[in-house]
């Protein structure tokens, strides 16, 4: 078999023969170095040793993080074997607390955290200040005494069963007159509620009836409820508008009066002349009985 393949080979040309010859030196070159490889990474040893050095560098850096910022706060100690009463972390002055021994620097921050309205509630609540470590929480956590925190009500709110408020005052407000200091002496209203009834007061030219109120920006009827009985309205103190001089823009500023409602007042004067009385107006196509009794009180026809 041999000897045909030499025959074969004999057959091809000289150029043939001789790239047939330089590709098998090529291939055995190529098999003969990745023998060589292999048996080169078999007696290779991987060293670990520098990755397992840096891992337990690394855990140790992690686990003593705390240390070392504790050890930043509390490396001014002077004595931190002083003797410790017991003491409120609340009210304990900075004194108090440098004679415990911890640090200027820890002093600092637990007073800024007070200053801010910060509260330790519970001894956990001082532990988890940053800086304090844990040996210096437990060694002062035997003496920390936080009184119990009891919600005691400085007055009753309530007389009666269904939840009716107790007044601030005793005092009877007129509506029409009082001003934002006056009316924040009613139980339930505060400064923005006072200032948001004055301006509507001056929108409307007065209150005709208490329960306007209700039409106040988010005033409800649980405020309305708390001040009925400590409120009066003086309606001779009403600011009315004179519809037969006033203008387009007069009549659409008040809250009653919409634009198109405005509008035909302004026209109906114009085809009918003057009014003679408010109750004219009810000729309006668009006025209906709600209406008129809720303008009526804020127009005069002189």
């Amino acid at each position: 078999m041999i000897k045909k393949y030499y025959q074969e080979f004999l057959t091809y040309t000289y150029l043939q023969r001789k790239g047939i010859l330089w590709l098998s030196a090529l291939l055995f070159m190529t098999i003969v170095c990745m023998k060589a490889m292999d048996y080169m990474e078999s007696d290779r040893v991987i060293d670990f040793s520098q990755f397992e050095n840096d891992k337990a560098l690394n855990n140790r850096h992690a686990s003593s993080f705390k240390d070392r910022l504790e050890e930043n706060y509390t490396n001014e100690i002077t004595n931190p074997d002083s003797p410790i009463r017991s003491f409120n972390p609340n009210s304990a002055s900075d004194d108090d607390y440098l004679e415990m021994g911890l640090s200027p620097k820890q002093v600092s921050v637990i007073r800024n955290y007070i200053t801010k309205g910060g509260k330790f509630k519970s001894k956990d609540d001082f532990k988890k200040m940053y800086c304090i470590g844990n040996s210096d929480y437990n060694r002062l956590s035997p003496y920390i005494l936080i009184p119990e925190q009891r919600k005691e009500m400085s007055k009753k709110l309530f007389d009666k069963p269904k939840g009716a408020y107790i007044q601030k005052s005793d005092i009877t407000l007129e509506l029409n007159t009082a001003d934002t200091v006056t009316l924040t002496q009613l139980h339930g209203i505060g400064t923005a509620y006072a200032r948001r009834i004055i301006k509507y007061r001056d929108a409307l030219g007065g209150f005709n009836n208490k329960e306007q109120l209700l039409e106040v920006y988010a005033f409800d009827s649980l405020h309305y409820n708390q001040i009925e009985e400590h409120i009066t309205v003086n309606t001779d103190l009403i600011k009315k508008i004179n519809i037969n001089i006033a203008s387009f823009d007069d009549l659409k500023r008040h809250p009653y009066l919409k634009i198109t409602i405005a509008n035909a007042l302004i026209n109906y004067r114009k085809q009918h002349g003057n009014y003679k009385e408010v109750s004219d107006i009810k000729n309006l196509t668009l006025m209906n009985d709600g209406l008129y009794l809720k303008l009526a009180p804020y127009l005069s026809v002189n």
